[in-house]
């Protein structure tokens, strides 16, 4: 994620954004205290996308200021197969949808897919531990990182939300990378400074058919 100040009267003076790799897409995301919620804002050359999803995604709210990171998303985006998904650190399920508007999923936990019929249940969220700690985004599919106490589970899905793949592993990771080249996993665990590594060759050859 990156800071900066975009010139465009849509967008918040001050905004939280990611470049794509399409560096002419977008996605500006402004925190708006007065009413509780984050905004987003696609901006496609220039102009703004006006999209059902994100104003489904918009008006999800807080019932205080100081609340307001619990809806802070972490966002992936590919450019070629038009998807773009976001995850909550502490909410089970996770939104993917399209720039053209014609794909919109909440996954939930249990691989169960609805458009959106499950709102996000605030009361209870901000009581949780950590649920998901990074989610990185591959060409074929991507990865979530998904904390089970002290161990991690690196959830694969293509990029329509369906599963293709559960890794367990040993221990925590804090954070993790696919090596395509070595088909090697690299995780990291930032609480104890443990960097390791594991083989994928089998599993990434049977994922990215």
């Amino acid at each position: 994620m990156e800071s900066d100040v975009e010139n465009n009267p849509r967008v918040n003076n001050f905004s939280v954004y990611s470049n794509f790799s399409d560096t002419n897409t977008r996605i500006f995301v402004s925190v708006n205290p007065s009413e509780g919620s984050i905004e987003r804002t696609i901006l496609k050359d220039g102009s703004e996308l006006s999209l059902n999803s994100i104003q489904h995604l918009n008006q999800y709210k807080v019932p205080a200021p100081d609340k307001l990171g619990l809806l802070m998303p972490n966002i992936i985006f590919n450019c070629d197969k038009n998807r773009i998904v976001e995850v909550l650190e502490l909410y089970p399920q996770f939104n993917i949808y399209s720039l053209d508007d014609n794909f919109s999923v909440t996954v939930m936990p249990e691989g169960k897919i609805d458009n959106y019929k499950r709102y996000i249940d605030n009361e209870t969220a901000e009581n949780k531990e950590l649920i998901y700690s990074g989610v990185n985004g591959y060409e074929k599919f991507f990865v979530i990182n998904k904390i089970n106490g002290e161990k991690s589970e690196l959830w694969f899905f293509n990029w329509d939300g369906m599963p293709l793949l559960d890794i367990k592993l040993p221990e925590l990771a804090t954070s993790f990378d696919i090596d395509f080249r070595n088909h090697t996993l690299y995780t990291l665990n930032f609480k104890n400074d443990i960097f390791k590594k594991y083989d994928l060759k089998d599993i990434l050859e049977g994922v990215s058919q």
